[in-house]
């Protein structure tokens, strides 16, 4: 009798671990296979709203600070200095309005994830006191203090609302004076994106690219090819000590089931522009392989829309690369080697597009 006992004890002990072992097995996959589980992973918004303030005076070298509202209900924060120190727009005159656009020296600054927008505040004061350019910047919806849409069940943000959102920023600054915007001509804009910003400002171009708009250049620092590549490799992922048929097993399964894509090695070869690409060799968040692969998809690529000699006789490569040797994530552009070729590479592009602006 209590050798039964014990037997029927073992089974009962088996089964509920079999039982817990489908529960945890349920409930994983609930996660992975969860658009909302997936963003809290790749946006890591709440770093920039609970952990990390922004000041209440708009900091230098920014002059104005403003919130666009979208037609979705986002409102999105952004950082100027496109206007001189005044106050209130309704207090300029027209050619102060028309400023930015007649210097055509303008950048958009695309920052990545987990922070908002007043983290790369030395790399606005560079590109001001150095380039001598406009800079703007903001954060998207869900970041800092940019607000999400007021949806019942709605996941925000999501990969389409950071595109979104930085066409809506893009379109403020190109569109005329009298409908709102300030004129800036797309060849006077360089986009910069770092990190998964690069990934937003690949796609803004391409689709720039596509509508016969293209920006005059693009600068990608620290970027990544694509979330799927980044789960597989970054430091910080334990896919990426996996021996790769484990890693072929994940990516077959996710590349169905993952919802936040940003396949910028797929929309890297749709961007006419100028593309400036720098990494730190010594990257533990995104691995420099991230640019060598965008690097080599946009060369090699078949689709690719870039053709040398046509960016308005800039004399630019369609793609140039720079890796750091050393140097980290947030590291790049404290490098003076990193900085002379931003500024060479942005400097050629302006000058080029202030003929094309008054073409």
């Amino acid at each position: 009798s209590t050798m039964t006992d014990v037997t029927q004890y073992d089974g009962f002990i088996w089964k509920a671990a079999v039982l817990y072992a489908v529960m945890i097995a349920t409930a994983l996959f609930s996660l992975i296979n969860n658009e909302a589980s997936q963003g809290m992973l790749v946006y890591m918004s709440f770093i920039s709203t609970h952990f990390s303030s922004l000041p209440r005076v708009v900091p230098k070298p920014f002059t104005s600070s403003l919130l666009l509202e979208g037609d979705q209900g986002q409102e999105i924060a952004v950082w100027h200095n496109l206007l001189p120190l005044r106050g209130y727009k309704g207090k300029y005159t027209s050619e102060d309005v028309s400023v930015a656009a007649l210097k055509c020296r303008t950048v958009l600054y695309l920052h990545g994830n987990g922070e908002n927008r007043n983290k790369q505040l030395f790399k606005y004061k560079w590109y001001h006191d150095i380039a001598d350019a406009h800079v703007v910047t903001f954060d998207y919806r869900g970041f800092g203090d940019s607000k999400c849409p007021k949806v019942a069940f709605q996941t925000c943000p999501t990969e389409m609302a950071l595109y979104e959102d930085a066409f809506m920023v893009y379109q403020l600054l190109t569109n005329s004076t009298q409908n709102g915007g300030y004129g800036i001509h797309p060849s006077c804009m360089i986009l910069h994106g770092h990190s998964l910003g690069s990934a937003v400002a690949t796609r803004l171009a391409a689709v720039l690219t596509k509508i016969g708009t293209p920006v005059g250049g693009v600068i990608l620092e620290s970027p990544l090819s694509s979330i799927m590549q980044v789960s597989v490799t970054t430091s910080f992922s334990p896919m990426s000590y996996m021996p790769e048929s484990i890693q072929d097993m994940y990516k077959d399964f996710m590349k169905d089931n993952l919802k936040h894509k940003f396949e910028s090695e797929k929309w890297v070869k749709e961007v006419s522009s100028p593309m400036l690409m720098l990494h730190g060799s010594s990257d533990m968040i995104i691995p420099p392989s991230h640019t060598n692969t965008l690097y080599n998809a946009r060369e090699n690529g078949e689709a690719s829309k870039c053709q040398e000699g046509s960016d308005y006789d800039a004399g630019v490569p369609c793609s140039d690369l720079l890796l750091l040797d050393g140097v980290g994530h947030q590291g790049v552009l404290h490098e003076e080697a990193a900085q002379g070729k931003i500024l060479s590479f942005a400097t050629d592009i302006w000058k080029a597009g202030g003929k094309a602006s008054v073409v």
